[in-house]
Parts: structure tokens; sequence; C-alpha cells
């Protein structure tokens, strides 16, 4: 054979050659699930594809860098993660795969947020209280959508729509309201994570009705009801001038619970001779703390009236 035939021959078996040496391709591994961006809590799956030329030996999770399972060595690449345990705010997720020629390769990062903390609901209150409605008020520690249940009760039993949106800072306007009636709230929150908080139990009084409304509300035995509250609206203990030192309810009533804003009694008291006295004080003998309190009377007809006072020491 010539030396151009010979020299013809390696030039054609070459690349056959270089692709019988080609290496393997090296391993591929993607995180499936959670997706970037993810808010998890509690337990939550975590998983990967992988493959490789010289196939897939093992796969194994991190998490901020370190080991979050033990190598997994045939599919699905799947755990169960305990997010509690790995502390709440942004992680970083990746897996390693490794294949049969000893090589390693790392995915891209998918960075999520664990949360297993409900938000913080805070200053709750209760403002522009008139004869049918009032405003309520309150911040959460983190954005969250809300609502405000409330009613006649504990029960509740109304509820305003769920806000679409999540926001540290809400209010929300109650209306169609009963006047002079003692009304209990609280506030539901909901994080991103889906955990949900619910504030104590707040209460508000309504105003008696404008001179000349006409509400259902304000019908009922008046006489009866304004001889039953006490003169005095304001009451500070502190002064001892003998004026507002105390509130005297009137003698129509028969029984007196004294509440503060969140709902808490501080005086209870039933008499059917002598008039209902509040000394401000709560049952240990404490001057109550200045704020709004609530007096819940009975009237001799058994009717219900309600009245506000402001303690100021």
């Amino acid at each position: 054979m010539s030396g151009a035939a010979a020299m013809l021959l390696l030039a054609l078996a070459g690349p056959a050659r270089a692709q019988e040496d080609a290496a393997p391709a090296l391993p591929l591994v993607v995180i499936m699930t959670p997706p970037a961006g993810a808010v998890v809590t509690g337990t939550t799956t975590v998983s990967a594809n992988a493959s490789a030329g010289a196939g897939v030996v093992s796969v194994q999770f991190l998490l901020d860098g370190v080991d979050l399972s033990p190598p997994l060595s045939a599919p699905p690449y799947t755990i169960v993660w305990n997010t509690a345990a790995s502390g709440d705010g942004m992680h970083a997720l990746a897996a390693v795969a490794r294949d049969g020629a000893g090589r390693a390769e790392t995915s891209p990062i998918v960075r999520v947020t664990s949360d297993n903390v409900p938000p913080a609901i805070d200053a709750v209150s209760a403002s522009g209280v008139g004869a049918d409605g009032a405003y309520i008020r309150w911040t959460t520690s983190e954005p969250a959508d809300s609502r405000v249940e409330y009613g006649m009760t504990e029960e509740y039993g109304e509820s305003t729509p769920l806000s679409s949106s999540r926001v540290l800072e809400r209010g929300v306007a109650l209306t169609g309201l009963a006047s002079e009636a003692l009304y209990h709230y609280r506030v539901w929150s909901r994080d991103a994570a889906g955990l949900v908080a619910v504030s104590p139990d707040h209460v508000f009084a309504t105003a008696e009705p404008a001179p000349g409304a006409s509400t259902a509300a304000a019908a009922g035995p008046a006489a009866a009801a304004l001889s039953a509250k006490a003169p005095q609206k304001f009451l500070s203990p502190a002064r001892a001038d003998g004026i507002n030192d105390e509130a005297v309810f009137g003698p129509d009533a028969r029984e007196v619970t004294i509440v503060d804003a969140r709902g808490r009694r501080v005086f209870r008291e039933t008499s059917s001779g002598p008039p209902i006295r509040w000394n401000v004080k709560d049952p240990s003998g404490r001057v109550v703390p200045s704020g709004a309190y609530i007096a819940v009377i009975t009237t001799r007809d058994s009717s219900r009236v309600y009245q506000t006072f402001a303690v100021v020491k």
C-alpha cells in the first residue's frame, strides 16, 4: 500500500477513534421542588432530577452549603425537609450528583424562605365609635391578610371580608351596628406561609343614637335605661374631690358589670335596694389603670344598657 493510501485510511479512521475515546457527559442535576422564591413551612418535599453519561451513582441535597440528607443512590431523588429545625429566614438549597466515573456536579442554587412563626398582632384598637359603627385598627409583625370578627358575644357571628393584600398596618370600618350595645371583636391574620394568628378578645360600646334618629336599636324601655346609668363619664379617683371619685348608678340599675377595653372584668355587683357604686378599683382593691371602661347595666325590667367611662389618674 502506497504512503498516500495509508494516510487516507488514517484520516478516515480518526473521527471514529476520537468519538470512541470521548469522555461520557458530565452529571447534570436540577432542584425541581420547592421552586425558587417559595415560602415554606413545616415539613416540605425537596426533589431533584439528575442524569449522567456514566450513570448517576448518587444525589445528595445541601442546605446553606451543608449536607441536608445522606446520598441517595437511586431515583426518585426526594427527601422531606423539616423547615422548623433550620430556623426561619432565607435558605439556599442545592443538590450534588456523582457519576460512575467519580465526577460530581452541583445544581444551581434555589433560594427559599422558611416561615414557621405566625404573625404577631399588635396595637388593636377601636376608634370613631358612634351609634352604628366603629373603626378597627391593628398592626402585624409581617405582611398578612386579615379580617375582623365581631358580635355581641364572644362567639362573634359576624366578619368583615378577608383583605386581598398582605400589609403591616390595616384598618377596617364596622357598620350597621346596634346603638347602645356592647360589641366583642378580634382580629384574624394570615401570613404568606398560611400561618394564622388571632388576637385576644376586645370590646367597645356603641353610643346613643342622635336625638330624633330612627333606629331599631333605639327602641326599648328608654326611661329605665336612663335612670340606671351613672351621671359620671370621667372618673379621676386620684383627685379625691368627692365629685368624680366613683361612679354611682341610678335606682333602676339592678346589676352592673364593668370591663376594660380587652373585655377583662374589673367590677361586678348586684343590688335591689341601695345604688350600686364603683370606686374605680378592681377585685384586688387596686385602682384600675387609666383608660376606657364599659359598664354593662341590667335594669329593673331586665333590659340591658351600656355606658362608657374614661378613667384619668
